[in-house]
């Protein structure tokens, strides 16, 4: 391109200028919010979540050789994609009749679920019985127990590939533990229990359907830290022991739990202009762990979830893995109306650049320090609030907003709803 093309004409600078001032010019991107929903927490967070991505290509492509050598015929198996939804809500948008088969995963917890869609499982049962020509109309009926039979040596065949794609991440033995074409009669009584949910394509020919493999996110939790790279500087301390006697003696005492977001630092010339409807974006992904603390001491790590509509926190980990101090900075996006400033000292030009520490409060609650002490990963807490109840926002220990919890990007943040000291500071539930 000749040098000369690259230089605006006087008539092109004045063009720009009167569409910059008149606001016609490109606007900055606005960052897109949802609300956070704690009925629908995300239990695994992005980095082990494109570990399970990567793990089911891998199953996709060990799964074509597999289905097209034993079928004799091609069988094109894709990846669809990797979601996080509530099991009642997977269970329910499943077809009747419908070809599931219950797993047990060896030595992971929880049970898995293979459901192949009826407009692939006919196909694939009908070509090992020997149909040359596959029936095209919809199946309006389950698999008999012939066919029952003959799709056993399919699906062994299926889990092979599946524990092969697990085993670089941990060896897994995958069992038939049952079989259903009735989804209503696998009798799911945690409908909220949060749950990781493949999805594979299969095509045979012009037959095409789904193929998805199910299992809780409480099945990968305690492999989070392999999936993936671990935290640098992450001494762990050995636990100390606790004399018999003053165990006994304090284990009826109360003592205050709170669940909050890692701290983060904010400008005090932010708070002074913060107004109802504007958006504090934190530093925590908004899938990744949150802190418990005892009397204001860090705890245990936990993630985020609701148990009968009112908040909860399941324990997964020490404190220890992950470290104290301030995770970032907090920053402001505008989304309130113009108004007045919230209420302040006045300051200096220059006090209004100083960091002050702030966290969001989740959930507190007083227990026993007996049933403090024997907390561990895996163990739940429920809170007395609700589910979708507003947050709290704390500057130097002091509540100076609420707000309602949503997801900006990958980031966990605060709408502000309200001002001033709307709850009183360290109140329990």
């Amino acid at each position: 391109m000749p040098e000369a093309d690259k230089i605006l004409s006087q008539h092109e600078v004045d063009a720009l200028l009167s569409a910059i001032d008149s606001g016609a010019g490109p606007a900055a991107e606005e960052a897109q919010t949802e609300p956070y929903d704690f009925r629908r927490p995300s239990r695994v967070p992005p980095g082990p979540l494109r570990v399970v991505h990567s793990i089911h290509e891998s199953f996709a492509r060990e799964l074509q050789p597999v289905l097209s050598g034993m079928l004799l015929k091609s069988v094109e198996a894709r990846l669809s994609g990797v979601h996080q939804l509530p099991l009642g809500e997977f269970v329910s948008s499943l077809p009747n009749p419908s070809v599931l088969v219950l797993l047990t995963a060896a030595p992971l917890e929880g049970s898995f679920l293979l459901s192949i869609h009826p407009s692939i499982a006919g196909p694939l049962v009908e070509r090992m019985l020997g149909a040359g020509k596959l029936n095209s109309a919809p199946r309006e009926r389950g698999l008999s127990t012939l066919e029952w039979n003959v799709a056993e040596t399919l699906i062994q065949r299926i889990l092979g590939a599946l524990a092969a794609a697990w085993a670089p991440m941990t060896p897994v033995t995958f069992a038939v533990a049952g079989r259903e074409s009735d989804p209503q009669a696998l009798k799911v009584d945690a409908v909220n229990e949060p749950v990781v949910v493949v999805t594979l394509e299969l095509a045979m020919g012009d037959q095409r359907g789904s193929m998805d493999v199910l299992f809780p996110a409480m099945a990968i939790e305690p492999h989070f830290a392999r999936m993936v790279p671990p935290a640098p500087f992450s001494p762990k301390k050995s636990g100390e022991a606790h004399p018999e006697e003053l165990s006994r003696r304090l284990a009826p005492a109360e003592v205050e739990l709170a669940i909050h977001l890692p701290p983060a630092t904010i400008r005090l010339g932010d708070l002074q202009g913060l107004r109802p409807g504007d958006y504090l974006v934190t530093p925590v992904p908004h899938a990744g762990p949150v802190r418990v603390s005892i009397e204001g001491r860090l705890k245990f790590l936990a993630r985020l979830g609701s148990l009968k509509d009112r908040k909860a926190a399941k324990i997964v980990g020490s404190a220890a893995e992950e470290g104290g101090g301030s995770s970032g900075e907090m920053t402001l996006m505008r989304g309130g109306e113009p108004g007045p400033a919230a209420p302040g000292p006045s300051a200096r030009e220059a006090l209004t650049q100083l960091p002050l520490e702030a966290t969001v409060v989740l959930g507190e609650r007083t227990m026993k320090l007996q049933e403090v002490l024997v907390l561990k990963p895996g163990d739940l807490l429920s809170f007395d609030r609700a589910a979708d109840e507003p947050l709290e926002l704390r500057v130097s220990g002091r509540t100076i907003a609420e707000g309602t919890a949503v997801k900006i990007g990958e980031r966990f943040g605060l709408r502000l709803t309200s001002l001033g000291r709307v709850r009183p500071s360290g109140g329990r539930s």
